[in-house]
């Protein structure tokens, strides 16, 4: 079962989903994957608009939105870590 791809996957379905390892390692690959692709990128690639783009942002505009809204999801496990250990440590 793929619950991270772009098919819809009943709820039901996703609670019978990955262990907590797969998800993991699915995290890993993502995070090589875009890291490989970040690299090929040429330094005139980051000022490129992509045309239908609709609000017309250059490619390191999103790159560095992408990074700011991982980095507020990274936070937030935190968070949820700090709340399952009965820590009262910083979200990061």
């Amino acid at each position: 079962m793929e619950v991270f791809g772009a098919d819809w996957v009943p709820v039901d379905e996703i609670k019978r989903g990955p262990t907590v390892e797969k998800v993991f390692a699915w995290a890993r690959e993502v995070r090589e994957e875009s890291h490989r692709y970040i690299d090929s990128l040429e330094p005139d690639d980051f000022a490129k608009v992509m045309p239908d783009a609709g609000d017309q942002l250059p490619v390191g505009h999103w790159l560095f939105i992408t990074v700011a809204h991982t980095a507020l999801h990274l936070g937030r496990i935190q968070m949820l870590r700090a709340l399952v250990e009965g820590t009262r440590e910083r979200a990061c």
